[in-house]
């Protein structure tokens, strides 16, 4: 039986380069251009977050973004950052830091309309057809 000895005859010295630490994947959903899991190994900014994501849709309600740090539904954060991205807002220093591993859900922003179109669409088929009766 061979040994590596039998086949290295000078000495041998080992370099071990630890280029990064554990990667984590922060998760982007809802109301973004790109839906995604995208991996980190240190905290970024929200605003680098959404913008990895394709940034906010048109109907991104900016008001109620849910951080859940780790994954956890228990240890939910909410950030508003309608008053930072309006013009006049305020600084962007205090934005929160998403850290690997957190996940971050963009929500719809509520709108009337959307939220009654059902009813709406109930109201209309009963009053056309009391018209078509009449």
């Amino acid at each position: 039986m061979n040994s590596l000895t039998d086949f290295v005859k000078s000495k041998v010295y080992v370099t071990l380069t630890l280029t990064s630490g554990s990667v984590q994947n922060i998760i982007v959903l809802g109301a973004v251009a790109q839906q995604n899991s995208y991996p980190n190994t240190s905290p970024v900014s929200v605003f680098q977050l959404l913008a990895s994501a394709g940034g906010p849709t048109g109907d991104a309600d900016l008001r109620h973004i849910k951080l859940y740090r780790g994954g956890d539904i228990s240890r939910e954060e909410e950030i508003d950052l309608s008053g930072i991205v309006s013009p006049g807002g305020r600084s962007v220093r205090g934005t929160p830091m998403v850290n690997p591993g957190d996940l971050i859900y963009v929500p719809k922003s509520e709108n009337f309309i959307r939220q009654f179109s059902p009813f709406v669409y109930d109201v209309l088929v009963v009053l056309t057809l009391f018209a078509l009766v009449k």
